[in-house]
């Protein structure tokens, strides 16, 4: 394996944060509120994004379920708590909020990335375009980043593929 060098806002050089979640609600993930507390919620089409989001809600301190629904897909949910009070869906993307957004939404179509959106599509240009990754919306509604050196800095942005993934699905800036 090739030595790497971190990059400055990547999800490889920051410590998990619970605001870091930001990066589902630009992908199809909400927040549900009740009372003083709030969860975090998405639909994901894969078992590797429920385990690889588990993963990411572990190393924040947040519990999760998840079920499986009639059409393939997985339900993946935090457990309501206070920390989630706050979260609204981010002005900014960093690497860590982006991963969250690739774990739960995105793809790799030969030398493009595909971010699934949400309800927050609008937000989705002017969060990536600081990043070097302005793409073009399309039908889905998704985000599609071409180029060779884009998807190289998303996955440096990105940082090491989840265990739970294949290596195909997850970016590699080095093939």
């Amino acid at each position: 394996m090739p030595l790497r060098q971190l990059v400055i806002f990547s999800a490889d050089s920051a410590r998990p944060r619970i605001s870091d979640l930001a990066g589902l609600l630009i992908a199809p993930g909400e927040v549900t509120r009740m009372g003083g507390t709030a969860r975090v919620s998405v639909l994901v089409n894969a078992a590797w994004r429920v385990h690889g989001l588990a993963a990411e809600f572990a190393a924040r301190r947040l519990a999760m379920s998840w079920e499986s629904t009639s059409d393939g897909q997985f339900q993946v949910r935090t457990s309501y708590t206070s920390a989630l009070v706050p979260l609204v869906p981010p002005s900014f993307l960093d690497g860590s909020r982006l991963r969250l957004w690739f774990l739960a939404a995105g793809r790799v179509e030969g030398n493009e990335i595909v971010l699934g959106l949400g309800n927050n599509h609008a937000l989705a240009r002017p969060a990536l375009a600081p990043l070097g990754l302005d793409g073009e919306v399309v039908k889905g509604p998704a985000i599609r980043i071409p180029g060779k050196s884009k998807v190289k800095r998303l996955a440096d942005l990105i940082g090491e593929r989840p265990t739970s993934a294949p290596p195909l699905a997850w970016p590699d800036g080095h093939r």
